[in-house]
């Protein structure tokens, strides 16, 4: 027999149970238990047999002489049940077999009552000689009830009378034992009115796959349940839970499942199970709007892990947009209360939940969906991998009209809201769409959460009394430790947007916080003030704040001065431009945002008509016009009046700008960052070095003016005629290093002259234009500073102002005509005595060194002492200021003479 299970399995010898149970289920179908009971039993007891060698190998060769064996010698306990056989234990002994054997009794209770009631009426030694052949039977016995095996097991004591077995077969004794602990799967006397082969055949199979369930991977189950069969399903609540089970978690769809766990649902509809199992089978068969709104109510309820992740999966494959929406909406973190906690409390630290690992997760596979601009940058900002600016521009431009940019909304304000927009997310009424309705009730948890920190946290309210506070009291001890759990709270506050004053602002810059600390918005707005000496925050000294402006309006006021000021594009373009908030009419930059709002898109362009707007004289206009993209012709072209550092910034933030003068020849290059390393500002300057440091200079001359300009050597010169005999090379190289030594020196005509030939010439090299145009920015910006101070007009007769400057006409009336009455004044006098004399060539002298002095002025001379002395003291110096014309622009000592300036525009003719 042990070798015919193979053959009837039709498999090979095998000690893997797996393969026996497939070849069992293939085999099955062939002889059903209503049309071939006893093929169906034969195939039943070679799975049996092979099922027990599998577990209890034995080799080929004694495979008989085993088997004969354990025939021919039972164990301890049949032999002396043999030895002691007597007609009453027979009779009881075929009693229990009939029972076993007969469907209609097999799986109920009352009949296996009546048998122990039977064994009740026995002796004693009756009883104790079938105690253990009864349990053997049992264990040789598959698919049995333990309800019913349980009743004899008490009634014989099996579990109790352990200690008097002994052998190799103690250990599978106790395994059953244990077994009988369980329950079974169902009522296994609903099965009475099937044949025997058709219970056990139901029987297995339920077992099979509540084991599968238990122990094996999902799709194992999958594979069990999707196999064609037909068993018989008895009408049992519990054996139905049970499927339905099953084939939620094997995702196999079954609709009669499906039904019937909605009827349940309707009976017991606080039962969360059967929601989940109602919900899953409903998705499974594609009744997706009836699932949904399964999913939706366990959610709810209950924040259930599946629901959650079903919900997202749907919103993936249907509402993709609002997939980030929904991930920050499921952030239900619990926060501590923060009530009388002491600053340096570790429970300080954890104040509020921004985010956890899942949430990062799930954002970075929504970003694998092709989203919407907004949905992308809110989730790339979340991820860190997008600047807060990003989402001020979408915050700008949708000013909340659909329900889903009202959302975004609210989830920024999460983390930038101060306390009104946090309100503002609490009154917003829940939208009749359920998915925005559930986004919307986890924002306005988080929401009443962050409220909450704000009201009890001692580290907030001692961080804004000090803020709010009009003395200058240093920041308090417990926050300059950033890394104190205060300290953490503090920063956060500071990240929100809050309009505070120039005062609360400068405060928070002088007591050490850095920029990267403080909202965006107010550290946009502290640089404009600080920069330009003008007030820029919404909340200046003086003027009385709009009581019906909204916490949004005046969020939104900020987001526009900062975009116009950081990333004016972001602003142009729009659909409608009045979508862009108004400011008042006090603010600096109230003209700007009126252009703004008033802009128009000519020929697919809306950046140069608004450009062409822009008052350069305003600072707020030239800072806005640096933040636009301006191509190095247009900069080279422009008129307008603006600081030679704007062609740095261009550069340094322009690839198109590196990749066009990166074309020049490298000399030009190291005259373009030299010039900004001697006289460009410390930041910048750095800047510029780097890019010095990293030019592929191929000689050695080369590398020797880099190294002279960067320690302004004197050398440099001599370096320069080495390079090149080009004279446009070495005064260039010398114009730009005298730039750098004297902070006010000035080009004389020649020099601007030739820069601007070079600038107006369209085929000389670009970076030279640029060096030429940079250098006329310089002398503009110094005469401009030299233009500022209201200077009295000066004349030639007024010697005593050597400060200031004379024309040639000038110096030949005050040298020619003042000497000459100094001279005849002593003719006038009459006879003077010999000290008036010589005081009167004092007199002379001094006016002819005044006059040279003041001419020398006007030259633009560097020593205009020294040069005055060497004009006495060498005459034929006379012909050096009558033969050298006036210096066309302001210097430090006033205008040109007579008011006249000859042209000296930075822009092209």
């Amino acid at each position: 027999m042990d070798t015919l299970c193979w053959q009837r399995l039709g498999i090979e010898p095998t000690q893997d149970l797996d393969v026996i149970r497939q070849a069992y289920r293939q085999k099955v179908p062939q002889f059903h238990p209503e049309t071939d009971p006893d093929g169906f039993k034969q195939l039943r007891e070679a799975y049996d047999t092979a099922c027990k060698l599998a577990k209890n190998p034995v080799s080929s060769g004694d495979e008989e002489d085993a088997h004969t064996e354990s025939r021919a010698s039972p164990s301890t306990t049949e032999n002396a049940a043999s030895d002691n056989a007597d007609p009453q234990a027979e009779e009881l002994v075929a009693a229990f077999e009939q029972l076993l054997s007969n469907p209609n009794e097999r799986f109920v209770p009352l009949y296996w009552e009546r048998y122990i009631q039977l064994l009740n009426q026995q002796a004693f030694d009756v009883i104790d000689r079938l105690r253990w052949p009864l349990l053997q039977r049992l264990m040789r016995e598959s698919c049995i009830s333990i309800h019913c095996v349980r009743a004899l097991a008490d009634r014989l004591r099996w579990q109790q009378r352990q200690g008097e077995l002994s052998g190799d077969g103690v250990e599978d004794v106790r395994n059953f034992l244990d077994s009988l602990g369980y329950e079974d799967l169902f009522d296994f006397s609903l099965l009475s009115h099937l044949s025997l082969p058709a219970q056990l055949e139901t029987i297995f199979y339920f077992q099979q796959a509540n084991g599968t369930y238990w122990n094996r991977p999902a799709f194992m189950l999958a594979t069990l349940l999707h196999n064609p069969t037909a068993i018989y399903w008895p009408d049992s609540p519990a054996l139905m839970q049970k499927l339905a089970r099953w084939h939620s978690h094997a995702s196999v769809p079954n609709a009669i499942l499906r039904d019937y766990c909605l009827r349940q649902i309707d009976t017991t509809p606080d039962n969360t199970e059967w929601l989940t199992l109602s919900a899953s089978l409903c998705s499974l068969t594609g009744e997706d709007e009836k699932a949904f709104s399964l999913w939706l109510m366990l959610y709810q309820q209950t924040h259930h892990a599946q629901a959650e992740q079903w919900l997202i999966d749907w919103c993936k494959q249907h509402q993709p947009n609002a997939l980030p929406l929904l991930i920050q909406s499921f952030n239900y973190t619990p926060a501590p209360d923060l009530t009388g906690l002491a600053l340096d409390d570790p429970r300080q630290r954890f104040f509020i939940s921004q985010h956890n690992t899942q949430m990062l997760i799930r954002w970075g596979e929504a970003l694998k969906l092709p989203l919407s601009p907004m949905a992308e940058s809110y989730a790339r900002w979340k991820l860190g991998k997008q600047d807060l600016q990003d989402i001020y521009q979408h915050l700008l431009l949708h000013s909340g009209d659909a329900i889903q940019d009202r959302l975004y909304w609210h989830a920024s304000m999460l983390t930038v809201g101060n306390e009104r927009l946090l309100q503002d997310i609490l009154a917003q009424p829940l939208p009749d769409e359920p998915l925005y309705a559930l986004i919307l009730q986890g924002l306005q948890f988080q929401a009443t959460q962050r409220l909450s920190w704000l009201d009890t946290s001692g580290a907030i309210h001692a961080f804004t009394e000090w803020l709010y506070s009009p003395s200058e009291d240093a920041l308090p001890s417990a926050f300059t430790n950033q890394k104190s759990f205060a300290w953490l709270q503090a920063q956060t506050w500071l990240r929100q947007w809050r309009p505070l004053s120039l005062n609360q602002l400068n405060k928070l810059y002088s007591s050490g916080i850095h920029t990267e600390e403080i909202d965006p918005i107010n550290d946009c707005l502290v640089e404009l003030s600080a920069r330009y000496q003008r007030d820029a925050s919404l909340v200046p000294q003086g003027v009385d704040k709009p009581q019906e402006l909204s916490a949004k309006a005046e969020l939104r006021q900020a987001i526009l001065i900062a975009l116009m000021m950081t990333d004016p594009i972001s602003c142009l373009g729009l659909p409608r431009q009045s979508v862009l908030p108004e400011l008042a009419l006090t603010h600096p930059a109230h003209s700007l945002s009126q252009l703004f709002r008033k802009a128009e898109c000519r020929d697919g362009d809306a950046v140069r008509p608004l450009k062409k707007q822009l008052d350069l004289t305003d600072p707020l206009h030239y800072h806005c016009w640096m933040h636009f993209p301006v191509a190095i012709e247009e900069y080279l072209n422009s008129g307008e009046v603006y600081s030679e550092f704007a062609a740095s910034h261009f550069y340094l933030t322009d690839e198109h700008w590196q990749a066009e003068l990166a074309k020049s020849p490298i000399i030009y290059q190291i005259f373009f960052h030299a010039f900004y390393i001697l006289v460009g500002e410390e930041e910048q300057a750095e800047q510029h070095r780097e890019w010095l440091a990293s030019l592929p200079v191929e000689t050695q001359q080369e590398e020797d003016i880099r190294v002279a300009f960067i320690e302004e050597s004197d050398e440099l010169e001599k370096s320069l005629k080495q390079l090149s005999d080009d004279k446009r090379v070495t005064l260039i190289g010398q114009l730009i290093q005298n730039c750098a030594k004297n902070p006010e020196y000035l080009f004389d005509n020649s020099d601007q002259r030739f820069l601007t030939e070079h600038l107006s010439y369209p085929h000389e090299d670009i970076t030279l234009r640029l060096i030429a145009k940079v250098l006329l920015q310089c002398t503009d910006r110094r005469e401009r500073q030299f233009s500022m101070p209201q200077v009295r007009k000066s004349y030639w007769w007024q010697f005593w102002r050597t400060n200031t400057r004379i024309s040639r006409l000038g110096f030949l009336m005050q040298s020619g005509l003042g000497s000459y009455f100094l001279y005849r004044a002593s003719d006038w006098i009459g006879s003077p005595p010999p000290y008036v004399e010589g005081l009167l060539l004092v007199l002379i002298v001094l006016n002819l060194l005044s006059a040279a002095r003041r001419r020398y002025n006007d030259i633009g001379s560097n020593t205009p002492w020294v040069m005055s002395f060497f004009t006495l003291l060498i005459p034929l110096f006379l012909l050096l200021p009558l033969l050298t014309p006036s210096l066309n622009r302001w210097n430090k000592f006033g205008p040109p003479p007579h008011g006249k300036k000859t042209e000296t525009d930075t822009t092209p003719a």
